[in-house]
């Protein structure tokens, strides 16, 4: 809605209001709407801070109770007409199939992947050194090269996704579509040996001292005060912490596969219903000028009551 107009006789102070307040309202391109129509939108939008903020009186049971404002990031609200802007353009969101936005890792069948699956053990050498009368010790490791292992394999596939599942109301089988894959990290590590490893600890001290007396004479009177400083050393403790000197390494998947992510497909965006909106998807009003995805599909756009993270489009 381009501008909401309240009641005059109920008029609070800009931006508060109550739903009973709105008396007449049109929509962004200039059409009137119902107010009860207008009154329903504001109700549904309570939960969305977003948008509107409830403040609750003294009888939070009674909705009517409830006084409303316009947030700062989409209100315009010029004192002198009482009016709200609701919204500036027709609902759009980004849309996604349910059924294609679920996450997957598997292992496929590629050129290039590993002959030698075995799991290997790498152990690293201790070696230490003298420092301020105790000892620092350090842990290197040699390269494992596990990954170069894996280098002849692809970066990227397409290929079926093995856990999909058709669905029964679309149109497309899902079991046997194609969908991109991501190579992941093929070996995976976990340590199998500590070794408590010598560090220096440093420790700052300071201590003030006298340092003589300063003297000062005006006139026939000779005042003194002592004089001091800092002293400030440093001692050393021999510490210990515990650190990884062998590993195994363990690959993710059989010989001639490798693992690999899939690659969720970007969404399409959709926009409300309307005589210009021709697309074949399109979004479904669930109350007065509120909106959501079609059946089957999930929304991008956070705050809706099918959401998902992994719905992206480009729009």
């Amino acid at each position: 809605m381009d501008q909401v107009a309240f009641s005059s006789s109920q008029r609070k102070s800009l931006p508060y209001f109550q739903i009973e307040d709105i008396i007449g309202a049109t929509d962004f391109d200039g059409k009137p709407l119902n107010v009860s129509d207008v009154q329903e939108f504001v109700r549904m939008q309570l939960d969305q801070p977003d948008r509107f903020a409830a403040h609750r009186s003294e009888s939070p049971d009674r909705y009517n109770d409830e006084r409303l404002f316009c947030n700062r990031g989409l209100r315009n609200v010029p004192t002198a007409d009482s009016t709200c802007q609701l919204r500036k353009s027709p609902d759009r969101q980004c849309c996604c199939q349910e059924s294609l936005v679920k996450s997957a890792q598997s292992c496929i069948a590629v050129d290039g992947a590993a002959t030698d699956v075995a799991p290997f053990f790498v152990e690293g050498n201790y070696t230490r050194r003298s420092e301020h009368g105790h000892w620092t010790g350090s842990v290197s490791m040699p390269p494992t090269n596990s990954e170069q292992r894996e280098q002849d394999m692809p970066t990227t596939i397409s290929a079926p996704d093995a856990q999909a599942v058709d669905h029964p109301k679309t149109e497309a089988n899902e079991s046997e579509m194609m969908f991109n894959w991501a190579k992941m990290d093929q070996w995976s590590r976990r340590c199998v040996q500590q070794k408590m490893v010598e560090f220096v600890k440093s420790h700052s001290h300071s201590k003030r001292v006298r340092a003589g007396t300063t003297c000062t004479r005006i006139g026939k009177v000779t005042t003194c005060r002592p004089r001091y400083r800092t002293n400030r050393w440093t001692t050393y403790t021999q510490e210990y912490k515990s650190q990884c000197i062998k590993y195994e390494y363990t690959r993710a998947c059989p010989a001639g596969q490798g693992k690999y992510e899939k690659q969720i497909p970007e969404g399409q965006c959709m926009t409300e219903p309307s005589d210009l909106n021709t697309d074949e998807l399109q979004l479904e009003e669930v109350g007065p000028m509120t909106y959501e995805c079609p059946d089957l599909h999930v929304s991008g756009q956070a705050g809706n009551r099918v959401f998902s993270e992994a719905c992206v489009c480009s729009c």
